[in-house]
């Protein structure tokens, strides 16, 4: 009876200390040094911009071709869609196996 005691809190006891390594573990992969921080929000903040850049000129792009080849545009869109609708992996094999391409 004794025994069986000892080994509940032997047990309990190396489960806590591994839970508190894990943890802890996780912890310091999180912290950061403020220069870390900032500069990983000035490169997340020059993204953005360039994002939005890109945008802006593929707007312009567009807003200056003719109606004409917009249509064309808007019909290759299409039809590329179709042709590659029959190359879609079914939802099955995109959820369950991501391995297979």
């Amino acid at each position: 009876m004794l025994m069986q005691q000892i080994k509940r809190y032997f047990f309990i006891l190396l489960a806590l200390i591994a839970l508190n390594l894990m943890m802890g573990s996780c912890i310091f992969g999180k912290r950061s040094s403020s220069g870390m921080r900032q500069a990983e929000k000035m490169e997340k903040q020059m993204e953005t911009e360039s994002k939005k850049e890109k945008e802006a000129a593929i707007k312009a792009h567009n807003d200056r071709q003719s109606d004409q080849a917009k249509q064309m545009m808007k019909d290759a869109k299409k039809r590329e869609k179709k042709a590659n609708k029959n190359r879609k992996r079914s939802l099955w094999d995109r959820l369950f196996r991501k391995d297979c391409k």
